[in-house]
């Protein structure tokens, strides 16, 4: 999860998850955009970093276009990601 600090998003929290389980991010109360970064392999020994941001209904990898949600002292339930499939803008490994 990150939030705005001079125009630049800053990591407040984060939650390391299986592709297919929930996940739970403790942040402090305000507005907070939740990034997802994922490894993808490019060969054997290399890898690179890809990265979304949550919209509404959707994942964007423009930041701009990320859905800002509003914590304020309770849970927030009932969000669902789901990434695109490989490639990601990278080679696919087999």
């Amino acid at each position: 999860a990150t939030r705005e600090d001079c125009g630049a998003p800053v990591l407040i929290g984060c939650s390391k998850n299986a592709a297919d389980g929930p996940f739970t991010v403790a942040v402090p109360d305000g507005a907070i955009s939740l990034q997802i970064g994922m490894e993808v392999p490019i060969d054997e020994n290399r890898f690179t970093i890809v990265e979304w941001w949550y919209r509404e209904g959707d994942v964007t990898t423009g930041p701009e276009e990320r859905t800002e949600l509003a914590v304020g002292g309770a849970s927030i339930e009932g969000i669902e990601i789901r990434l695109p499939r490989p490639p990601y803008g990278t080679s696919a490994v087999e």
